[in-house]
């Protein structure tokens, strides 16, 4: 690994890099389970407040359980394990350098050019490249190298996303 471009990213898929792309894909719906799994708990004492206690303890069971299945990482362990069975375990290598990401998975070959992504969504794990809403790549940081190797791969990502190919860093509307 280097600190200057081209980097090149190689690792085994794992089911927590699966866990972790899935925790920062889907950051708000888990924000908006979790506060629905509040209101529900609330109105739940509420009710049982009331006097329909048995209506109450499920509500309050159910909200409970939508909090705690948005705020950990148990329902997301199950479900990269079923949707991801066919890439845990394999090797996939990505490339990162002036046309953009090339990636090499047992999915196949492509090609991600920079003007592709328009959004970058990160947590210390791993980094998410998007069109809108649509992921079109992600990258555990674990496969990045070193800390200082690692930090430079983000820089990197960071001021070239949305870009168009070619375009020097120095020539970009920092806006």
């Amino acid at each position: 690994m280097s600190t200057e471009p081209p980097f090149t990213d190689s690792f085994q898929i794992t089911r927590d890099d699966m866990v972790d792309y899935l925790r920062v894909a889907q950051r708000t719906l888990n924000t908006i389970g979790m506060g629905a799994g509040i209101v529900g708990a609330l109105y739940g004492i509420y009710l049982a407040y009331l006097g329909d206690t048995a209506l109450g303890i499920v509500l309050l069971v159910m909200g409970a359980f939508l909090f705690l299945a948005s705020a950990t990482r148990y329902m997301d362990r199950l479900r990269a394990a079923s949707i991801g069975k066919r890439i845990i375990g394999t090797q996939a290598t990505l490339t990162v350098g002036d046309s953009g990401i090339d990636s090499d998975t047992v999915a196949g070959n492509a090609h991600v050019s920079w003007s592709q992504a328009d959004n970058v969504v990160e947590s210390p794990q791993t980094i998410v490249l998007r069109r809108g809403r649509l992921t079109i790549c992600w990258i555990p940081t674990r496969a990045m190298g070193l800390p200082a190797e690692r930090d430079a791969q983000l820089e990197y990502i960071r001021a070239h996303v949305g870009a168009p190919p070619g375009t020097p860093i120095y020539e970009r509307d920092p806006a």
